[in-house]
This record gives C-alpha cells, sequence and structure tokens, in this order.
C-alpha cells in the first residue's frame, strides 16, 4: 500500500540488517490537521443514496450488496453521521457476499498530488471464510484494470482512512475507485462514508508538494522524488512521508536497538509528531508475505518502545511510518 508510507526493515537472525523500503499501507487521519494546504475536490457522503455516476455490481448473490438503507439496523459507525454505504453480509444471510461500489470517472490534476479518504467501519466475523474489504483503482476509467491501494482482512478497522494515490494516477487521464467486498459468508459488515479526493499542490509534478520544498529548500526545486539530498539511504519523498529533515543526514527513518528476552522483542526507534508506527513481520521474504504484528502508535517526536511476541528467532522485522 510506491508513496503512502515509508518502511525501514530488519532481519533478526544471527544479525540486523537494515533496509529501506516503501510500501502501500492506510493512514489513518482522523480529525487531525493536514501538514501543509490542501483543497478537497470530490466529496461524497451518501445522504441521498448512490451517488450520480456512481454504480453497484453484484458478483454473487443478490440479496447481498452495497445498500444505503442500514439494512442490519447497526447505525453509521464509520465516524461520519447520516446515510452510509454498506455491505451487511449478516443481514443478507447465509449467501455468497461479492460486491463492488464504483465512483464515476474522476479527471486526474497533474499538478497534484492526491489523495483518497474514506471514512469506514470493516466488521469481522472470527470464523472462515476470511473475508475481505478491497479498495482499487483503475486508470482506464470504467474499462477496469485493478490496481488494490487499501486492504483490510482479519481484523476490524474501524476510522478514517488517507490513501496516497499520487504515483498511481501520474501519467493517467482519468480514474475510477472501487470499494469491493468478497470472500463473504454471512459474516458482518463492511460501512464507507464520506468519500472524498483531496489534492495538495504540485506544479512542477515531481512528487514532493510546493509546501514541503519550500520548508526545506526555500522554494520549488528540480529534485525527484527518488532524490537523496542528504545521502542518508533514504529518498526526498521517503523523508516527506516519514517526517524527517531530507537536508540532514542524522534525520532518518530507522530502528534503533533491540532485546530479545521472555520469547518477545523490544525495538526502539526514533518518532515523528503527526506519524503512525507500527512493526510487521515476515519469516520468508520470498514469499512477501507480511504481518501487522503491533498496533500502530502514535508519534509524539522522541524515541519510543515497540515489543511483539515472536517464538520464531530467524524472521524479518520493518518499521512502517505514515502520515496522519
Amino acid at each position: 500500500m510506491t508513496t503512502p508510507s515509508a518502511i525501514l526493515f530488519m532481519c533478526v537472525a544471527l544479525e540486523m540488517c537494515l533496509f529501506p523500503l516503501i510500501d502501500l499501507k492506510k493512514c489513518i487521519a482522523g480529525d487531525i490537521p493536514w501538514e501543509g494546504d490542501v483543497q478537497t475536490v470530490v466529496s461524497n457522503d451518501f445522504e441521498t443514496g448512490l451517488p450520480a455516476g456512481w454504480s453497484v455490481i453484484v458478483n454473487a448473490d443478490t440479496n447481498a450488496y452495497w445498500r444505503f438503507d442500514n439494512p442490519g439496523g447497526v447505525g453509521n459507525l464509520t465516524g461520519g453521521s447520516g446515510v452510509f454505504a454498506v455491505v451487511d453480509s449478516l443481514e443478507a444471510g447465509y449467501v455468497d457476499a461479492d460486491a463492488e461500489l464504483r465512483s464515476t470517472p474522476y479527471t486526474v490534476i497533474p499538478t497534484a498530488l492526491t489523495y483518497l479518504v474514506f471514512q469506514t467501519d470493516f466488521k469481522r466475523y472470527e470464523f472462515p471464510p476470511e473475508e475481505v474489504a478491497d479498495v482499487d483503482v483503475s486508470t482506464n476509467g470504467v474499462r477496469g484494470g485493478w490496481c488494490n491501494v487499501w486492504r483490510q482482512t482479519g481484523s476490524d478497522y474501524q476510522g478514517q482512512v488517507r490513501v496516497d494515490l499520487t504515483s498511481i494516477l501520474r501519467g493517467a487521464s482519468n480514474f475510477v475507485v472501487r470499494f469491493h467486498y468478497y470472500n463473504s459468508f454471512c459474516d458482518w459488515w463492511w460501512q464507507i462514508d464520506d468519500v472524498s479526493l483531496v489534492i495538495e499542490k504540485d506544479v512542477n509534478t515531481n512528487g514532493l508538494p510546493d509546501w514541503w520544498e519550500t520548508r526545506f529548500y526555500g522554494g520549488l526545486t528540480n529534485l525527484t522524488a527518488e532524490a537523496d539530498s542528504d545521502q542518508d539511504g533514504a529518498s526526498d519523498r521517503d523523508e516527506f512521508i516519514a517526517g524527517t529533515d531530507p537536508t540532514n543526514a542524522v534525520s532518518v527513518l530507522r530502528l534503533g536497538s533491540y532485546v530479545h528476552h521472555d520469547g518477545k522483542f523490544d525495538f526502539e526507534f526514533q518518532t515523528t509528531s503527526g506519524r503512525i508506527y507500527a512493526l510487521m513481520n515476515c519469516t520468508n521474504l520470498i514469499s512477501g508475505r507480511w504481518t501487522n504484528v503491533s498496533p500502530w502508535i502514535s508519534g509524539l517526536g522522541g524515541n519510543t518502545n515497540l515489543t511483539v511476541n515472536e517464538s520464531v528467532l530467524t524472521s524479518f522485522y520493518r518499521l512502517s511510518t505514515q502520515r496522519w
């Protein structure tokens, strides 16, 4: 879940290894202010039901589909208010649920960084099958060719989500967002509300917002997002996401020391305010299957620790940080 989160990963085996990575993850925005000047260019609150130009696609039983009439009677649990969109697998009963909610095609603004923001409540049923909530984007309009940009499965999730779509939309002429709920059979539900597109100005279209370049370089630059101005191993784009200083090699996302005791790993690292952090684990890098092994915590600008249970010593860990 690319640009939205900066990630550092380490292997814990016989020694520590550090490698900078980028991954696409969800970002909890809540009511915390954006760092720079932003503009909401599209907003849909579902107060009148299905927005004009949007569509509902049912791929399985016709009793399980995106609705706007609170079919289960639980109310809006997303953090939004009023009418909301929901696939309620429990209300649909003992049927397969596989349904899509597709937006109208949007026009890409080439001189801006683009974010998808929405409120959500994903309620997971604890027994198989493992239902999935996917947010996908097509840069080919309604003809499709979908790229997954956010996924929730295996645990509940409630609150606001912010996904950076900038790198995916570069060069595209129009795009469609798809909310796809599937692999569900009489489980719980997935609600969404207040779907918005938010932009930050990026006049030179280098993947770095104008306000951020001005803050650290005094104005717009000819840098690319992949540039590493301070030669600390992290690209300028990574440093923007991590909230570190791209002109100071000491200011960079790093895992510090760790201690292994009583079947647990205790990791130390430096945080930045306005960011959230989590540890992920993988036992086989070839598989590429990473799992969250810690909750997301808020950065306060100082050192902090995350402790995880781990019975396998030969394992890989990475630290993920995201903008609020």
